[in-house]
């Protein structure tokens, strides 16, 4: 059995086409794991002079981790047309497109109690990919859940989420401090 394909498509006015794509676009919920783990590769100081870091930078930096088990949004994954209209900045209004590139603008690395962003080369020695993380959101739709991560690594987008999922016990830990966190997250 073959899957009928409408082969008219790229033949159809922009117009049509651009609206047929927005309408694929589906609320998801975006998990997003963010946790600091010291890295597997010990700092030597070969490394301390190549990457100018410190001194007295540590023999271990605690590196940021972002993991997510949520795919690309599949209309993102379809064609070339379909991502460029559903990422590009879209001018009516000043909104941006559908979807975003989020959580890579957080800091990479903590270490003196700093948070510190890593150069590329430093990242590969250090078992990291060469660029930092991240994952497709509609901040308008989508439900970031963020499990049990800080709420502060999500500092960068407080005002971006819009719908918020969290994994917290209810204890004195939570209502003390944890609880006053959730202000900080304007628009939920």
């Amino acid at each position: 059995m073959t899957t009928p394909t409408f082969h008219s498509f790229p033949h159809l006015p922009w117009e049509l086409r651009a609206r047929i794509w927005e309408l694929t676009v589906e609320p998801r919920t975006v998990e997003v794991n963010i946790e600091y783990q010291r890295s597997d590769t010990e700092i030597t100081d070969d490394m301390r002079t190549r990457f100018n870091l410190a001194p007295d930078t540590p023999t271990w930096i605690y590196v940021l981790r972002l993991r997510s088990s949520t795919p690309v949004p599949t209309p993102l994954q379809t064609c070339r047309e379909a991502r460029m209209h559903l990422t590009e900045n879209v001018d009516r209004g000043g909104n941006f497109g559908f979807y975003r590139k989020a959580f890579h603008q957080l800091p990479a690395a903590k270490y003196c109690g700093k948070e510190v962003q890593l150069q590329p080369g430093l990242r590969l020695e250090l078992g990291l990919d060469a660029e930092p993380r991240y994952v497709w959101v509609n901040w308008e739709i989508d439900m970031i859940s963020i499990g049990q991560s800080m709420f502060t690594l999500c500092e960068p987008y407080y005002r971006d989420i819009k719908r918020l999922k969290i994994a917290r016990e209810r204890d004195e830990y939570f209502v003390r401090s944890e609880s006053r966190d959730l202000q900080n997250f304007a628009n939920v």
